[in-house]
């Protein structure tokens, strides 16, 4: 049988190019594996088939070698495709031919037979053509000449990604959606749409949804964190084993404690089982004489500024109100000083140079007093100065439609769930983020978070969350606290993502 020419030129590419873009054919026929799963009765040797496959997939697009088992991997034997009649062009076929695809990858990086790259990208295409043939599609066609076109187009597609894989790697070429625009096919149509109405089948099973989050990502050009993707794929083969509802669990968790981690607070979170509520514990002061004397040089430069109403700051501006909660409240907690007087300097910053403020004596030395104060505080805390290091290098996104909402709704649970002086800041927090996420800054710049607001708010979050995994922590709240376990950690999953999107 002659072999179809972008077939041929496919198996011309150099390997490891070749690799990377049979892993992008797999994730294009990612939803045909969705589309299967909600459909029928779900016996568990299928959800932890497609867990596997779907472990494969997250391998291939992060060019991670599995170092795992792969069940069956007798699946390098063609199907034949007569028989498909027999049985009848079902999902549950698509499923299977799916499967094998993302298998032979796993053969190709245990053997190195390049012509198992080849094979991968015909059996998605007859994962595809199967699907697509079962719902009506080109019926005018025998499925296997449906089959055989099917699999050029998505050869060509490939080809067209090439130059691009092949330069900058493939995580570059899917900063676009995984589907190009010009690409009118009717079982791309088909896919597409498939994936995203299959999406609302997952509601009463929620250990799916970040399989749907991931894939919706490569539709939409917006992939999911890489580093998160990484740690996923990297988590134990126990967990992988024990099905889907672990899986998401342990998701949740790396998804938390890597927020914390992009969000660095140097304080600690804890849990009180007398009230069932949680409290911060700042880090300890490490030179307090010194802590002392920068607090009461900045309290004295503020005092300067306000006793001149020609310096354009009163009573009520934002930096003065900021400044008194330090040396109210904060007087204890380097890592709140030291986010306050960046916050602080930055204000000024901004003011005097749009001519908001004047560039007086005693504007400019409560500007130089403030960033005095904070670089005193990295100087004399390691963790607080690493901490602004990666603040300074994150880019804090715009708070995403809907964002707005989500915060207003879990306030009155986050102060519910919190003792006093942390249900203050998430009252003084949440309202301050969603005004600066909201409002047009005075340049005409789109309105972005406040970076130390968000911080705050998604460090907290992230921590409360991770002790959300914990069975006594759990038990208490449900013995006492105003909502159960369960609604706070819905809550704080909602919350998790939308800190995810915005650092």
């Amino acid at each position: 049988m002659q072999i179809p020419k972008n077939e041929k030129a496919f198996e011309l590419i150099p390997a490891a190019t070749k690799e990377a873009l049979a892993a992008l054919a797999c994730l294009r026929t990612f939803s045909v594996s969705l589309a299967f799963l909600p459909k029928g009765p779900i016996k568990l040797i299928h959800k932890k088939t497609a867990l596997e496959n779907m472990r494969l997939c997250l391998h291939g697009i992060n060019e991670i070698p599995p170092d795992f088992v792969v069940h069956d991997e007798s699946v390098e034997d063609q199907f034949d495709l007569d028989r498909f009649y027999e049985i009848g062009a079902t999902l549950e076929v698509a499923h299977l031919l799916w499967s094998s695809s993302i298998r032979l990858l796993r053969l190709y990086k245990s053997s190195g037979r390049e012509n198992l790259l080849t094979l991968s990208v015909k059996r998605a295409a007859q994962g595809i053509a199967t699907a697509t043939f079962s719902v009506g599609e080109n019926e005018e066609q025998s499925l296997l000449s449906y089959s055989s076109n099917v699999a050029e187009e998505l050869f060509q597609l490939a080809l067209d990604d090439l130059d691009e894989v092949h330069k900058y790697g493939v995580k570059a070429r899917l900063k676009k959606p995984v589907w190009p625009d010009e690409n009118n096919t009717n079982w791309s149509k088909y896919l597409m749409l498939s994936a995203r109405a299959t999406f609302e089948g997952y509601e009463q099973e929620t250990y799916w949804d970040i399989w749907v989050e991931w894939y919706q990502g490569f539709l939409d050009g917006n992939p999911m964190d890489w580093g998160l993707q990484r740690r996923v794929a990297l988590i134990d083969d126990a967990t992988w084993e024990a099905g889907p509802e672990a899986v998401a669990e342990e998701i949740e968790r790396i998804r938390a404690k890597l927020l914390a981690e992009k969000a660095p607070q140097a304080e600690r979170v804890e849990f009180n089982p007398d009230t069932a509520k949680f409290f911060t514990v700042p880090v300890e002061i490490a030179k307090p004489d010194l802590l002392g004397a920068t607090l009461s040089q900045v309290s004295d430069a503020l005092e300067d500024v306000l006793a001149s109403p020609s310096n354009g700051l009163h009573g009520n501006a934002r930096e003065v109100r900021v400044l008194r909660r330090v040396f109210t409240k904060y007087g204890n907690d380097p890592q709140q000083i030291e986010m306050s007087f960046v916050s602080v300097h930055r204000g000024l910053t901004r003011q005097i140079l749009n001519d908001e403020l004047p560039p007086s004596e005693e504007n400019l030395a409560l500007q130089t007093a403030v960033e005095e104060g904070a670089r005193a505080i990295r100087a004399t805390h390691a963790d607080i100065a690493e901490n602004r290091k990666i603040l300074n290098e994150q880019v804090i996104r715009e708070l995403p439609e809907g964002g707005k909402e989500t915060l207003e709704d879990a306030l009155p649970m986050l102060v519910a769930i919190s003792e006093a002086g942390l249900a203050e800041e998430w009252q003084h927090d949440i309202p301050q983020l969603i005004n600066d996420a909201t409002l047009p800054l005075p340049s005409g710049a789109p309105p972005l978070p406040g970076a130390d607001e968000a911080t705050r708010i998604f460090s907290r979050v992230a921590k409360i969350a991770l002790h959300l995994k914990a069975a006594e922590v759990v038990h208490r709240i449900d013995q006492g606290a105003a909502y159960k376990a369960t609604a706070i950690a819905l809550m704080l999953r909602e919350l998790v993502k939308l800190g995810f999107g915005l650092f």
